[in-house]
């Protein structure tokens, strides 16, 4: 999660163990919707990868870079809605 911008040794416990616990989530809410018939895909592990990214990309753009900046705790929700929104309804036009 930190590459780039942090070395591995450089990032604290409490970071680290928050960031895996994360990752845990997503696994754990798509690996259970590729057991419901909710998701598709390859892999568990090739959608988690896709979603991780497209989280840790938004992360980097709201903290990192200053790209993004939302005003308030509700404007970075809704953007992080709309990232998770994007990547389970993908990207194509729907017939």
């Amino acid at each position: 999660m930190f590459g780039g911008m942090m070395k591995s040794d450089d990032v604290c416990p409490a970071l680290r163990e928050t960031a895996d616990s994360a990752y845990a989530e997503i696994y754990g809410i798509i690996d259970d919707g590729r057991k419901s018939g909710a998701f598709g895909g390859d892999s568990t592990d090739s959608i988690v990868i896709s979603a991780w990214s497209a989280v840790h990309g938004l992360t980097m753009l709201i903290l990192g870079s200053g790209k993004i900046s939302p005003s308030s705790e509700q404007q970075t929700h809704a953007l992080a809605q709309s990232v998770c929104e994007t990547i389970l309804t993908g990207l194509r036009t729907r017939d």
